[in-house]
């Protein structure tokens, strides 16, 4: 099996973390990989979280 990689920029929130929610949620073949969300306070953004696809986080900054 030949492995694809795929990189998906853009805005911020232009819809590019549900992108792979959905799509990872309906291909039929193992994935791996990881997504970042922002971490917001009342000020606004505090840092950012680390998601693997499995299911684990983390904070990244």
């Amino acid at each position: 099996m030949t492995k694809t990689n795929i990189l998906i920029t853009g805005p911020p929130r232009c819809g590019k973390s549900t992108l792979i929610e959905k799509v990872v949620s309906r291909i039929e073949r193992p994935v791996t990989g990881f997504f970042t969300r922002e971490i917001k306070g009342k000020g606004g953004r505090v840092g950012f979280s680390i998601n693997t696809l499995d299911g684990k986080e983390g904070i990244l900054a």
